[in-house]
């Protein structure tokens, strides 16, 4: 049996999938896009993806179809996973992104989407047995808007800081905002532990507004962390008592060092904990 992807809302065999050379995600990185973690034919956190896409789709002016609500593409979730027998985990990308034609300026802001989803090894969140080798990368920064916050089809800076990473021997590097403080890592928000205390970087600092950044909001602080968001510089992670990064497909990852500062993972062990505990109740809601 071939692989199926839903492309508008029909399902389909993926290689039977084409698109125009106009389709303006390939031209223009005109879209955005959803990476979401399911277990057991579910999506997990689902509300927060669907939130948090059309919150996108607002800022980019792109016009989402009637039949686009969030029961009707959990609904095609389920039955795409079905189709492709993921019956436990699964990694599936939600792709939204601007209808065909024109140059700069769209001939219309009708939208399209696409979803696909490929099984996980693993169908509960686990800790990295090692830690993370971690580095700073010094040549291109994020801009500080609201465009910053977004999960873009147009990812340059992403690609160009994984190639320095794999580069430099590096697992990840830390990107860099505009004015020299720390927005995130390649593909995950970060977070740095003192203490009782967790600091992450405030939206403002253009971090991607995760949804594993949201969720351990959310949860972290009846596990006992008070969270506090703010601006961190890079000198400040060297401070920390451990360092970590999330994401919706990993859940947590523990870093174990960053130049010469080498950190523990007690507090982002104690928190993936929690995180399966919150997500086994996300599914029976």
């Amino acid at each position: 049996m071939g692989k199926k992807i839903i492309y508008n809302g029909g399902m389909q065999d993926a290689q039977e999938l084409s698109f125009s050379l106009s389709n303006r995600s390939f031209r223009y990185g005109d879209g955005v896009f959803e990476t979401i973690r399911c277990r057991n034919g579910q999506p997990l956190w689902w509300s927060y993806h669907f939130n948090r896409l059309k919150k996108s789709a607002e800022l980019l002016k792109i016009e989402l179809p009637d039949s686009f609500t969030p029961e009707q593409i959990q609904e095609k979730i389920c039955d795409l996973l079905r189709a492709n027998e993921f019956e436990k985990g699964a990694r599936l990308r939600l792709s939204l992104f601007r209808s065909s034609g024109g140059f700069y300026k769209p001939l219309n802001n009708m939208g399209e989407y696409v979803i696909e989803a490929e099984e996980l090894e693993n169908e509960k969140y686990t800790m990295n047995k090692t830690g993370l080798n971690v580095g700073v990368y010094p040549e291109f920064t994020k801009a500080c808007n609201a465009l910053g916050g977004l999960k873009s089809s147009s990812a340059l800076l992403y690609v160009m800081a994984s190639i320095y990473a794999q580069e430099n021997n590096r697992d990840d590097v830390v990107i860099l905002n505009e004015t020299g403080h720390v927005a995130e890592v390649t593909s995950s928000n970060i977070f740095m532990v003192a203490g009782k205390k967790l600091y992450t970087p405030d939206l403002d600092q253009a971090c991607v507004d995760g949804v594993m950044r949201k969720v351990l909001l959310d949860i972290s602080q009846k596990y006992g962390y008070k969270v506090i968001e703010c601006a961190i510089l890079p000198d400040d992670l060297l401070k920390a008592d451990e360092v970590f990064i999330t994401n919706a497909i990993r859940g947590i990852q523990w870093v174990k060092g960053i130049k010469n500062k080498r950190y523990y993972h007690e507090v982002s062990s104690n928190l993936i904990a929690a995180l399966e505990k919150e997500a086994v109740k996300n599914l029976q809601e």
